[in-house]
């Protein structure tokens, strides 16, 4: 079974005990990662990226860091 389907099976099953101790807009946003992907799976495609545009392996590591940097600092 696909992780997201067995996500939205577990939300099911304990979406009254979320709701009542109020984090069941925490609990689904769960499906939010599975479909864009965690910050992991974004720092790898940053640092692929960088790769595959000619950076050395430094070069892309502190292009991985500004993207950090960068997403921290969103909202703040």
């Amino acid at each position: 079974m696909p992780v997201p389907e067995l996500m939205d099976e577990l939300i099911e099953l304990i979406r009254d005990d979320a709701e009542a101790i109020g984090c069941l807009d925490e609990i689904v946003r769960c499906r939010e990662i599975f479909a864009r992907g965690t910050s992991a799976h974004h720092q790898l495609r940053v640092y692929q990226d960088a790769i595959e545009k000619g950076a050395e392996q430094h070069e892309a590591l502190c292009q991985v860091v500004d993207y950090l940097i960068e997403e921290t600092a969103k909202g703040l």
